[in-house]
């Protein structure tokens, strides 16, 4: 859904080779190992948990703050920070929360959207015209 956001614009070079959609794909940056673990629509609370941390630790932190302020992260980790889709920050000690609660949106809407269908009408046996039951 959101993969193609995930491939980060950061230049692990210089800013001459600096590199924008899917051919960002540098080993040396994890978040392009598993985009869905940066996905704050798909990843898992301890999943979103582990991307925030990964990106604490990431050579290219610096570099990745400079970028994410270049324009709205949405949908994401990014420099060791969840986005929600609208490109607000989730804070980390209410991330637990937005998940159940993208999650049972998510089930609302299913629910929702899944089509009802009827069940037939039972049919009644009566006694042919004519004998008494």
């Amino acid at each position: 859904m959101h993969e193609e956001a995930f491939f980060r614009r950061i230049s692990t070079k210089g800013p001459a080779d600096r590199v924008d959609g899917p051919q960002a794909t540098d080993e040396r940056l994890p978040c392009t190992r598993n985009p869905r673990g940066w996905d704050t629509d798909v990843a898992s609370t301890g999943q979103l948990l582990a991307a925030i941390d990964t990106c604490k630790s990431c050579p290219f932190l610096v570099t990745c703050e400079e970028q994410a302020q270049e324009g709205p992260a949405r949908s994401m980790v990014w420099a060791a920070v969840a986005y929600d889709r609208d490109g607000e920050p989730i804070g980390i000690s209410g991330l637990s929360a937005w998940v159940r609660t993208r999650d049972g949106i998510r089930l609302r809407d299913q629910k929702q959207t899944s089509q009802v269908t009827a069940l037939p009408a039972p049919h009644t046996m009566s006694a042919p015209a004519g004998r008494a039951s």
